[in-house]
């Protein structure tokens, strides 16, 4: 159960049993994904419904139409905005979404989608992490006033992605949450805790 109350926790779930798990083991939020088995899809409106009725913590929900990369074409957008109009429909506060075009966060597809979703807020998942420009792209994100991050520093894990973690909490200055995931578990977070002092943390395993 989570002991350190100067952080938050974000734990990643694709079922109603372990959304309900989290709370339990004292989760701050969900993200909720279909498929984790492939990295997160936009999960199905009977399980938002259920998640939304059961739980008391907030519920942030992926917006993603398939796995593999984060470059969408025209009818995968269509797809995404479609889901966009049922989250909102069904009472969905928080989205959680990320596209790369040429190398780089698609700047233009996340500013249509964060009009799109509003007044839900959007956050910007790990597609930061494949950016060939990592920092500027958050700087972009803090100015068109996106409310969170989701990034390991580029690497596969927070712990070898420490150095650019500070760096990019520094870029972020107080103006966008940054979200520090990648294999943190238990038995890590104090540690990583201690260097990035950060609001928030994700992961599937976070808290078990």
């Amino acid at each position: 159960m989570k002991q350190n109350k100067s952080y938050n926790i974000e734990v990643c779930v694709d079922t109603l049993p372990k959304a309900i798990r989290a709370e339990q083991l004292g989760a701050d939020q969900i993200e909720l994904c279909d498929r984790l088995d492939l990295d997160g899809l936009s999960p199905h409106k009977e399980l938002i419904e259920d998640c939304l009725a059961h739980l008391t913590i907030p519920v942030k929900v992926m917006l993603r139409s398939r796995g593999g990369d984060f470059e969408y074409n025209d009818r995968e957008q269509a797809l995404m905005l479609k889901s966009l109009k049922k989250y909102k429909q069904i009472g969905v506060k928080k989205v959680i979404f990320g596209a790369i075009r040429a190398g780089k966060l698609d700047m233009d597809l996340i500013t249509r989608m964060r009009d799109y979703a509003y007044p839900m807020q959007l956050s910007i998942h790990k597609a930061i992490d494949y950016s060939e420009d990592i920092m500027g792209d958050l700087e972009k994100l803090a100015s068109i006033e996106i409310d969170s991050v989701l990034s390991s520093g580029g690497h596969q894990t927070a712990e070898k992605g420490l150095i650019n973690l500070m760096k990019m909490k520094s870029t972020a200055d107080n103006r966008i949450n940054l979200i520090a995931a990648g294999k943190i578990t238990p038995k890590n977070i104090e540690q990583i805790h201690e260097k990035l002092g950060l609001e928030w943390y994700h992961g599937k395993a976070i808290l078990e």
